[in-house]
């Protein structure tokens, strides 16, 4: 919604530059697909994607750091348009309350040059931010005027986990060895909760694997059976965990911050 927001509202005689996106910045456990997000605002503009790793650009020397990072937003100030994706934030930019007793004040110097950026209308940049944590998100970051959506993408519901089984069914050829309407189905939505896409994806790589060293795909002409693939794909979730069942604690708690502080979202 926010994509096809902004982008009506830059086609029309009202928009002017100054009141540009800002960007957005997408809140979500490890694997919810807030990389592939920061892809999709850049196709969906047709936009050039530039990602900024904040931790490369650290230098021993004094200043280097700094002058990095400046030049870094320099070279951005110069581009026509772009999506700037800062990615895994929270460890670029965490602890920068104690940035002057732990290296000299560089964090906070990277951190202020990035506001500047961040409230510039000299530039026609797009930030969009992932960070798998909220705590170690500055709140001058996710100000208002800075930005202009904070959303979370959490555990995919049924409904979404169903489109990413779908998805990765048909990448994988699974479903032409799967009999239509089979239990199989409901089995892999039922071994997939609490799984995040990227666990989806890595399961069904997994079954896939399994049954190609099976010979299942050349040894069956018709559709093969449920028990033998319930097996596999049993067999396969001993092997892929989801995240949930280690961190379940910290994920909900994050969830509910967003349920007060962001946009609750599904991302595939």
């Amino acid at each position: 919604d926010w994509i096809e927001e902004m982008k009506d509202f830059m086609k029309s005689k009202y928009y002017k530059e100054s009141e540009r996106p800002r960007g957005l910045i997408l809140i979500g456990p490890p694997g919810t697909g807030k990389s592939t997000f920061a892809k999709i605002v850049a196709g969906a503009f047709g936009w050039p994607l530039i990602k900024m790793d904040i931790d490369q650009m650290k230098a021993g020397v004094q200043g280097e750091t700094e002058h990095n990072v400046s030049q870094a937003l320099q070279t951005l100030t110069t581009m026509r348009n772009g999506i700037l994706w800062l990615d895994e934030i929270e460890k670029s930019l965490g602890g920068i309350q104690s940035s002057n007793a732990t290296d000299g004040g560089v964090l906070m110097g990277i951190f202020s040059k990035i506001l500047q950026f961040m409230e510039s209308d000299d530039h026609n940049i797009i930030i969009v931010g992932t960070s798998n944590s909220y705590k170690e998100l500055p709140p001058a970051f996710i100000r208002a005027g800075r930005i202009d959506i904070v959303a979370y993408a959490g555990i995919p519901n049924v409904k979404t986990r169903k489109n990413i089984i779908d998805i990765h069914l048909k990448r994988t050829r699974l479903n032409d060895i799967i009999i239509e309407g089979s239990h199989i189905y409901s089995t892999l939505l039922k071994f997939t909760e609490n799984y995040t896409g990227a666990e989806v994806e890595a399961l069904l790589n997994k079954v896939k694997r399994l049954t190609v060293k099976e010979n299942i795909f050349n040894k069956v002409q018709d559709k093969v059976t449920e028990v033998t693939m319930i097996k596999i794909i049993d067999k396969s979730r001993n092997q892929v965990k989801p995240i949930f069942m280690t961190r379940k604690e910290e994920i909900e708690d994050m969830k509910n911050w967003a349920e007060s502080n962001a946009i609750l979202t599904e991302y595939p």
